[in-house]
């Protein structure tokens, strides 16, 4: 799948006259689905990272539509400069323009359509769970160090929070 995603990622630099991205590649982010590394000295060494969870909680789409983000922040890096590259106007214009989605909060009204809510942080998230039932308030994608734990506790039952459980 690499290969097609990069394939498709050179032709949209071709077409659009940018220089082509290092890579695009899959990697263990939990937070997002996809994210844009660039390099202030040289564009030729930016790179797109995709979620490995985007492989295993949504199809072919979904992967196209955040590569689509991702290269939409090329685009204005590339076109624009720096002071472009985050969620502005632009941003938002030319993502909805080539078919890339993003959150509900960043589209607004004016860019509803290019909304999504697949998002793999919502696919792998989960709250912990005290002996007494109470949830931690808090989602997590990732679980936090026992030692962070171990400074919590439930108020119910004080009981902490390295010994909660994961649902």
């Amino acid at each position: 799948m690499i290969t097609r995603l990069q394939k498709f990622s050179d032709s949209f630099c071709d077409i659009h006259q940018l220089p082509r991205l290092k890579s695009v590649e899959f990697t263990a982010i939990r937070r997002a689905n996809g994210l844009y590394h660039y390099k202030l000295s040289t564009v030729e060494e930016s790179r797109i990272s995709l979620s490995s969870g985007m492989k295993e909680h949504f199809g072919f789409k979904e992967i196209m539509e955040t590569l689509l983000h991702e290269l939409t922040h090329h685009y204005c890096y590339c076109k624009f400069g720096i002071e472009e590259i985050g969620h502005g106007e632009t941003f938002k214009r030319y993502c909805s323009m080539f078919g890339g989605k993003m959150n509900e909060n960043i589209a607004g009204e004016e860019y509803a359509s290019a909304a999504s809510e697949s998002y793999v942080s919502k696919e792998i998230s989960f709250r912990l769970y005290c002996s007494c039932g109470k949830a931690w308030s808090r989602e997590y994608v990732k679980m936090p160090t026992v030692s962070s734990m171990r400074n919590r506790y439930c108020r119910t039952c004080k009981e902490t929070m390295d010994k909660w459980k994961k649902r």
